[in-house]
């Protein structure tokens, strides 16, 4: 469309951004005494030039601009007239998101259907085996927390695999500490699925396995990526998880 720009485009990014990709060339490295901001200042335009060109860099940047491609790629609005035509608020403030079409195919025709033969284990594969997880890294600005969706995964549902059917957790693993915003006591921790079943909430909606292990996902830096393939529609990613936080805020809305 004639108001679409390459350039808007690569501002828009809201999640897996051009400036995370570029921030993770120009950290400070493993064992720097001081903060980002003295750091940045010690750079020379040499030295800036070489951690730039990095491999590191140009496979950040390839990784966003990769995702979002993806993104596009199923996209139908491609004007700034037809995108915003997807969002609208009425006169009263009540806003609507999508057509009615949209809305009455339910999730299942807008992210595609989910496993029931196993849950858990595509839940495993979604974040720890398929092509699309293993190449994401997320950095969030809230907390300034750098992860994957494998060590969040990890963090979440600790020991558990297809072969070794465990929650307990990792021995020696931590998950990606917050960096800013959080007193070292609130910063996160481990509790088992079995642990988060037991909540009371939890027992009175009578959440399953999956639901838990999805919503407590989505509590943390996973969210990025989840909100980001709802708000696009996009299809065969998180597909399985996504239905079971999709029950599971539905079973909790229901108990108060």
């Amino acid at each position: 469309g004639s108001d679409w720009t390459i350039e808007a485009w690569l501002e828009g990014f809201k999640t897996h951004t051009l400036a995370w990709a570029i921030a993770t060339a120009l950290r400070p490295p493993e064992g720097y005494a001081g903060g980002e901001f003295e750091y940045m200042k010690t750079l020379t335009e040499g030295r800036l030039g070489e951690l730039l060109s990095s491999e590191v860099t140009v496979s950040a940047v390839r990784e966003v601009i990769g995702f979002h491609l993806g993104q596009l790629v199923q996209q139908a609005a491609a004007t700034a007239t037809e995108m915003n035509a997807k969002f609208l608020a009425t006169v009263d403030d009540v806003f609507s998101y999508g057509s009615r079409a949209e809305y009455e195919g339910g999730l299942n025709d807008w992210i595609g259907f989910p496993t029931d033969r196993d849950p858990v284990e595509e839940m495993f594969r979604e974040h720890c085996v398929y092509e699309y997880s293993r190449v994401q890294t997320l950095f969030t600005r809230n907390y300034g927390i750098t992860t994957t969706p494998e060590l969040e995964f990890k963090g979440v549902a600790g020991q558990w695999t297809p072969k070794h059917r465990v929650w307990d957790s990792i021995p020696g693993y931590k998950l990606p500490p917050e960096t800013i915003n959080c007193r070292p006591e609130h910063m996160r921790g481990f509790l088992t699925i079995p642990e988060l079943m037991q909540a009371s909430s939890a027992v009175r909606a009578a959440l399953t396995e999956p639901e838990v292990l999805a919503a407590r996902l989505w509590s943390g830096p996973m969210y990025e990526l989840y909100n980001g393939i709802l708000r696009l529609g996009s299809k065969d990613r998180y597909t399985t998880t996504l239905h079971a936080l999709a029950s599971a805020i539905y079973k909790l809305s229901r108990v108060g």
